[in-house]
């Protein structure tokens, strides 16, 4: 199998580091992560599920950056991009109808932000890695 280059090896890690952080965030401290967002309704069952999903997939992640294969690398970038996808759809039509306070708006146009910009990357990666 190909190895992976070192390019997607560092892009991977990097969207395992947001992971981490996200999956720290929301499955360590969702009550910190709760009022430090302001959140419109609060059930820390599903923070803790999403902050579990985002500990998963960095920990897949890593576990292909460890193996260097493009092959490895290719399928998680799949994942990823198409995980990030439905979560930007998600937190952009949550817009429609979340009562958002103006600390909620703030935080879900970051969130926004940094998925557009791991989606980006990551398929600019994915499709310079497949030719």
């Amino acid at each position: 199998m190909a190895e992976a280059s070192k390019q997607a090896k560092i892009i991977l890690s990097i969207n395992a580091i947001v992971a981490l952080i996200y999956g720290f965030m929301y499955m360590i401290m969702p009550d910190a992560t709760n009022k430090l967002t302001d959140g419109p309704y609060y059930n820390p069952h599903f923070y803790q599920l999403f902050g579990a999903t985002c500990f998963a997939l960095a920990i897949v992640a890593l576990l292909a950056v460890k193996r260097a294969e493009w092959e490895g690398i290719k399928i998680i970038l799949e994942l990823g991009i198409i995980w990030l996808i439905l979560i930007l759809i998600v937190n952009l039509w949550s817009f429609a109808y979340m009562p958002y306070s103006a600390t909620a708006i703030a935080n879900q146009a970051f969130d926004i932000t940094v998925v557009i910009i791991i989606i980006i990357v990551d398929i600019w990666i994915y499709l310079k890695e497949s030719k």
